[in-house]
Protein backbone atom coordinates (compact mmCIF):
# COMPACT_ATOMS: atom_id res chain seq x y z
CA UNK A 1 0.00 0.00 0.00
CA UNK A 2 2.65 2.48 0.45
CA UNK A 3 4.77 1.77 -2.35
CA UNK A 4 1.04 2.52 -4.63
CA UNK A 5 0.91 5.64 -2.24
CA UNK A 6 4.75 7.00 -3.33
CA UNK A 7 4.05 6.50 -6.76
CA UNK A 8 0.75 8.12 -6.83
CA UNK A 9 2.60 11.10 -4.91
CA UNK A 10 5.76 10.45 -7.64
CA UNK A 11 3.39 10.68 -10.84
CA UNK A 12 1.80 13.67 -9.50
CA UNK A 13 5.03 15.67 -8.78
CA UNK A 14 6.15 14.83 -12.30
CA UNK A 15 2.56 16.31 -13.76
CA UNK A 16 3.16 19.37 -12.00
CA UNK A 17 6.96 19.73 -12.81
CA UNK A 18 5.52 18.91 -16.64
CA UNK A 19 3.02 21.47 -16.36
CA UNK A 20 5.28 23.92 -14.40
CA UNK A 21 7.73 23.81 -17.32
CA UNK A 22 5.44 24.21 -19.67
CA UNK A 23 3.25 27.24 -18.45
CA UNK A 24 7.34 28.67 -17.75
CA UNK A 25 8.36 28.32 -21.76
CA UNK A 26 4.69 29.97 -22.41
CA UNK A 27 5.19 32.96 -20.14
CA UNK A 28 8.83 33.20 -21.88
CA UNK A 29 7.25 32.95 -25.60
CA UNK A 30 4.86 35.10 -24.64
CA UNK A 31 8.01 37.76 -23.63
CA UNK A 32 8.98 37.56 -27.02
CA UNK A 33 5.38 38.38 -28.13
CA UNK A 34 4.81 41.47 -26.02
CA UNK A 35 8.67 42.74 -27.03
CA UNK A 36 7.82 42.90 -30.83
CA UNK A 37 4.46 44.28 -30.13
CA UNK A 38 5.55 47.18 -27.51
CA UNK A 39 8.23 48.02 -30.91
CA UNK A 40 5.64 47.81 -33.35
CA UNK A 41 3.65 50.20 -30.76
CA UNK A 42 5.88 52.54 -30.62
CA UNK A 43 6.61 52.97 -34.17
CA UNK A 44 2.82 53.78 -34.57
CA UNK A 45 2.10 56.13 -32.03
CA UNK A 46 5.58 58.11 -32.73
CA UNK A 47 6.50 57.55 -36.55
CA UNK A 48 9.81 56.69 -35.41
CA UNK A 49 12.17 54.57 -32.80
CA UNK A 50 15.12 55.72 -30.53
CA UNK A 51 18.67 53.86 -30.50
CA UNK A 52 17.56 52.83 -26.97
CA UNK A 53 14.19 51.26 -27.81
CA UNK A 54 15.30 49.47 -30.46
CA UNK A 55 18.53 48.13 -28.15
CA UNK A 56 15.46 47.11 -25.68
CA UNK A 57 13.73 45.67 -28.30
CA UNK A 58 17.30 43.09 -29.17
CA UNK A 59 18.16 42.74 -25.74
CA UNK A 60 14.28 40.84 -25.30
CA UNK A 61 13.94 38.76 -28.52
CA UNK A 62 18.30 37.63 -28.21
CA UNK A 63 17.35 34.57 -27.13
CA UNK A 64 14.49 34.08 -29.13
CA UNK A 65 16.50 31.60 -31.48
CA UNK A 66 16.36 29.00 -28.67
CA UNK A 67 12.67 29.06 -28.31
CA UNK A 68 11.70 29.33 -32.08
CA UNK A 69 12.29 27.68 -35.62
CA UNK A 70 13.88 29.57 -37.81
CA UNK A 71 11.35 31.85 -39.83
CA UNK A 72 9.94 33.41 -36.44
CA UNK A 73 13.66 34.29 -35.90
CA UNK A 74 14.07 35.63 -39.44
CA UNK A 75 11.05 37.70 -38.61
CA UNK A 76 11.99 39.55 -35.90
CA UNK A 77 15.41 40.00 -37.56
CA UNK A 78 13.37 41.48 -40.14
CA UNK A 79 11.29 43.79 -37.82
CA UNK A 80 14.84 44.75 -36.11
CA UNK A 81 15.62 45.34 -39.44
CA UNK A 82 12.85 47.95 -40.19
CA UNK A 83 13.08 49.63 -37.42
CA UNK A 84 16.74 50.28 -37.76
CA UNK A 85 16.06 51.47 -41.32
CA UNK A 86 13.43 53.75 -39.65
CA UNK A 87 15.53 55.69 -37.46
CA UNK A 88 18.50 55.91 -39.75
CA UNK A 89 16.18 57.39 -42.52
CA UNK A 90 14.81 59.82 -39.67
CA UNK A 91 18.41 61.01 -38.44
CA UNK A 92 19.25 61.81 -42.36
CA UNK A 93 15.81 63.64 -43.29
CA UNK A 94 16.96 66.73 -40.70
CA UNK A 95 20.29 67.88 -42.43
CA UNK A 96 18.83 67.50 -46.20
CA UNK A 97 17.84 70.58 -47.75
CA UNK A 98 14.29 70.48 -50.00
CA UNK A 99 14.98 68.86 -53.20
CA UNK A 100 14.38 64.89 -54.88
CA UNK A 101 17.03 63.60 -52.04
CA UNK A 102 14.97 65.23 -48.86
CA UNK A 103 11.74 63.79 -51.14
CA UNK A 104 12.95 60.22 -51.67
CA UNK A 105 13.93 60.00 -47.91
CA UNK A 106 10.77 61.21 -47.02
CA UNK A 107 9.05 58.46 -49.45
CA UNK A 108 11.57 55.56 -47.72
CA UNK A 109 11.05 57.06 -44.40
CA UNK A 110 7.01 56.60 -44.63
CA UNK A 111 7.36 52.89 -46.23
CA UNK A 112 9.25 51.71 -43.55
CA UNK A 113 6.37 53.00 -41.37
CA UNK A 114 3.91 51.49 -43.35
CA UNK A 115 5.47 48.47 -43.31
CA UNK A 116 6.52 48.22 -39.40
CA UNK A 117 2.62 49.33 -39.13
CA UNK A 118 1.16 46.87 -40.78
CA UNK A 119 3.72 43.68 -38.39
CA UNK A 120 1.16 45.03 -35.72
CA UNK A 121 -1.82 43.10 -36.90
CA UNK A 122 0.42 40.34 -38.95
CA UNK A 123 2.74 39.74 -35.52
CA UNK A 124 -0.23 38.06 -34.02
CA UNK A 125 -0.31 35.38 -37.09
CA UNK A 126 3.16 34.66 -36.40
CA UNK A 127 3.18 33.99 -33.03
CA UNK A 128 -0.21 32.14 -32.96
CA UNK A 129 1.27 28.83 -33.53
CA UNK A 130 3.58 28.93 -29.91
CA UNK A 131 1.21 30.75 -27.88
CA UNK A 132 -2.02 28.68 -28.56
CA UNK A 133 -3.09 27.26 -25.52
CA UNK A 134 -4.41 24.26 -27.17
CA UNK A 135 -0.66 23.35 -28.07
CA UNK A 136 0.43 24.14 -24.27
CA UNK A 137 -2.31 21.28 -22.68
Amino acid sequence: MVGIIAVTVAFQQYQVSKNKLKLDLFERCLAFYAAAQKLLSIVFHKANITLDELREFRASINEASFFFDTELTQYLDEIDRHALSLHTKTQNLDPLPVGPERERVVQDRSDEIAWLSGQYSEIKVKFSPYLSFAEWK
